[in-house]
C-alpha cells in the first residue's frame, strides 16, 4: 500500500477504481470510507438462470412448427423471432452486469460498479481492498475515541481534503492546457 500525493493511504488503483483510507471511486461515483457499513458481491445468478430460460423458451414455437396452419406459419415465426430476439438482447443485458459490487451507506444499498462474469475476480480484488479500508477506518475511529490518538493531531478534516484534492486536480488540468497553450508552433520546411 502505497500512499498518494496528498498522503492518502491507497488500498487499490487502476484506471477506473480507487481505494484509498479517505474514499472509494470506482469509474463516476465517489463514497467515503466512514459512511460505508459493509460491501458485498452479488451475483445474479437467478436472473441469468431465467434470462436463458426465456431464450430457450422463445424457441418452442419452432417445434411446433409443422402443426401450424399454412396462413399463420408466417405469423408465428416473425413473433418468435421478434421474441428470441428480445429474450438473446435480455440475456446479454443480464452477462454484461452479472457481479455487482455494492456497499452499504447509511443502510441502504448502493451499486457501485458492475462486471460480467469474466471479470468477477477484478471485482473480488476491489471489495477485498474496500474491506480493508473500511477495517483500518474503524480501528481509526475506536483509537481516536478512546484517546490513543490525539483529536487534534488530524489537520484536514475530510471535507477540506476533499477540497484539496480538488484544487489539485484543477491545477493539474490548468497546467497542462498552459503547456498545450505555450507550446511552440513548429512550420514545415521544405
Amino acid at each position: 500500500m502505497a500512499a498518494n500525493e496528498i498522503g492518502e493511504k491507497v488500498y487499490y488503483s487502476d484506471a477506473t477504481s480507487k481505494v484509498t483510507n479517505v474514499r472509494i471511486t470506482c469509474e463516476h461515483i465517489t463514497v467515503p470510507v466512514g459512511k460505508i457499513g459493509s460491501v458485498d458481491l452479488n451475483f445474479r445468478c437467478e436472473e441469468f438462470a431465467f434470462s436463458i430460460l426465456v431464450l430457450f423458451s422463445s424457441l418452442a414455437p419452432f417445434a411446433f412448427f409443422n402443426f401450424i396452419p399454412g396462413n399463420l406459419k408466417m405469423a408465428a415465426a416473425i413473433v418468435s423471432l421478434i421474441l428470441f430476439a428480445a429474450s438473446a438482447f435480455w440475456v446479454f443485458m443480464v452477462y454484461r452486469n452479472y457481479v455487482e459490487l455494492f456497499v452499504m451507506v447509511n443502510g441502504r444499498k448502493a451499486v457501485i460498479l458492475s462486471v460480467n462474469m469474466r471479470e468477477k475476480d477484478y471485482l473480488s480484488r476491489i471489495a477485498s481492498a474496500i474491506g480493508d479500508a473500511i477495517t483500518d477506518e474503524d480501528r481509526f475511529q475506536k483509537m481516536k475515541a478512546s484517546g490513543e490518538i490525539d483529536p487534534s493531531s488530524q489537520k484536514l478534516s475530510l471535507s477540506e481534503t476533499m477540497h484539496l484534492k480538488s484544487m489539485l486536480d484543477d491545477y493539474q488540468k490548468l497546467k497542462g492546457m498552459k503547456e498545450l497553450i505555450l507550446k511552440p508552433k513548429t512550420a514545415a520546411c521544405s
